[in-house]
């Protein structure tokens, strides 16, 4: 068995946002705002929704630094694919 290196990894507090990003996908709340919004931005309308969502939960309020939240977050687990943190900037407005 290969022993891990834990030198290499980062290690961040999720907290409750996996709930909240669990919840949304039970609402189909990023494919609801996908059909209703066609935009032609980098992130899709609704995993920008979403993205903002968590970030505003967690308590934080600036959204214009929406990639600063992300940067140090597992966007697989939060958004449901890897998505790049400056991704996430795209989608301020």
């Amino acid at each position: 068995m290969k022993k891990l290196n834990i030198e290499q990894m980062t290690f961040t507090d999720a907290r409750h946002l996996p709930i909240v990003k669990q919840y949304a996908k039970r609402i189909n709340l990023v494919e609801t705002i996908n059909r209703l919004v066609d935009s032609q931005i980098d992130l899709s309308p609704g995993m920008a929704i979403l993205a903002m969502v968590l970030d505003t939960i967690s308590g934080r309020t600036p959204l214009y630094r929406l990639a600063e939240f992300f940067e140090e977050k597992d966007t697989e687990l939060l958004l449901g694919s890897a998505i790049e943190p400056g991704r996430c900037s795209s989608c301020s407005f």
